[in-house]
């Protein structure tokens, strides 16, 4: 246990804590949401079919891992670089269409 935790405390610098608070407080949201009646928070990982999609649970993998990528890298330099902002928008503004157009095209060669 103490060798994670060797590898952890230098990755605690100050974009580590804030992005740690913010994940908390984000979870934290979610929570409160998934109290409401009429709200549930599992139907965004669920396809046009109600079935799970791993396409959706990678997608929200990848944009966690790459959220917290470019944010230890704008922290740890001082500013953000352009074209990886850029490119993040991209990516991630076209998800959303790329994930129905795959599901689409799955459940039309899966029938």
């Amino acid at each position: 246990m103490s060798k994670y935790i060797d590898l952890l405390l230098p990755q605690l610098d100050l974009a580590g804590i804030l992005l740690i608070v913010l994940l908390a407080a984000m979870m934290w949201i979610m929570v409160l949401a998934q109290r409401a009646e009429g709200f549930d928070l599992r139907e965004a990982l669920l396809n046009d079919e109600g079935k799970v999609s791993f396409l959706r649970i990678c997608s929200l993998g990848a944009f966690a891992a790459s959220t917290w990528a470019l944010m230890k890298d704008t922290l740890s330099t001082g500013g953000v670089d352009f074209s990886i902002f850029s490119s993040y928008i991209a990516l991630w503004g076209g998800m959303p269409v790329a994930s129905k157009m795959i599901d689409a095209v799955q459940a039309k060669w899966t029938k």
